[in-house]
């Protein structure tokens, strides 16, 4: 019998551009029946900690979340995230990136070597969003083949729900174009998330034969299995939209203020 997995692997706390604290995410991601939740703050861990804790606490009482600790790195291409199978080489790679600057694609893949982790490249070819174009993906997968292997493709981002269609008429072949390309990366479905309306909008369901304990085990699952089914789990209201999108453009202002005033807290 396998087991099945409902994973949401990007998403933001007030450390970088979200409205909710990290271990906030991970108690809504727990109440709303995710069993694997990523935190990907932009170039940053700095929440890394009370998010483990959090999720150390609530499986301490017999419930069952998986925390995986990650980061979206902004690079000349467009951001790209890093998923590590435990905490302290997450922070320890987070420690070669520039805050808020485009850092080198080659240097930051070279930094990333060492590490046991999966590669996401989000929210492909969605405009204003920092995104890789398809032929920004296709250069990526010729210069660096050794990283192909354990690098997936976000074919489902909860974000462009707040953007008109018409803008994402080029993502919405992401799927054909991972064929056509040979490519045949795993896809996944994310929410991309900068509120506590948006997590958990896109996920992806995978399956695994044997019982995913922890964040190594679900981080070699991605590297050796054929992916999962990427989906839209809820619809967001008019309202809950409008919110995301408000923490989105909001977050983004508080994270350069925060910046600015040499790291303090991140207003909520």
């Amino acid at each position: 019998m396998k087991n099945s997995y409902i994973t949401d692997l990007h998403g933001h706390s007030y450390y970088s551009d979200g409205k909710c604290s990290p271990k906030e995410i991970a108690n809504i991601a727990f109440e709303i029946g995710i069993d694997v939740v990523a935190l990907t703050d932009h170039d940053l861990t700095f929440g890394i900690d009370e998010f483990e804790n959090k999720i150390a606490e609530l499986n301490k009482d017999g419930k069952k979340i998986i925390g995986i600790p990650g980061i979206e790195v902004t690079t000349e291409e467009g951001h790209i995230i890093f998923l590590f199978d435990n905490p302290k080489d997450a922070k320890e790679f987070s420690e070669t990136i520039h805050i808020e600057e485009k850092n080198n694609l080659k240097t930051v893949i070279k930094n990333a070597e060492k590490y046991n982790k999966y590669i996401i490249i989000p929210h492909v070819e969605i405009p204003f969003i920092g995104s890789f174009s398809f032929e920004s993906v296709e250069k990526f997968f010729k210069n660096f083949p050794n990283e192909m292997l354990h690098t997936g493709l976000e074919a489902i981002n909860g974000e462009s729900q707040v953007m008109p269609k018409f803008l994402l008429k080029k993502h919405y072949t992401l799927k054909e174009k991972n064929t056509e390309h040979g490519w045949n990366r795993n896809l996944f479905g994310n929410s991309d998330h900068h509120s506590k309306h948006g997590i958990g909008v896109g996920v992806t369901e995978i399956q695994s034969e044997k019982e995913i304990k922890n964040a190594k085990d679900f981080i070699e699952l991605l590297k050796t299995s054929k992916g999962g089914e990427a989906k839209i789990q809820k619809i967001l209201s008019t309202t809950e939209l409008l919110t995301e999108y408000f923490y989105i453009i909001s977050g983004t202002i508080r994270k350069r203020v925060a910046l600015i005033l040499s790291g303090l807290p991140f207003l909520s």
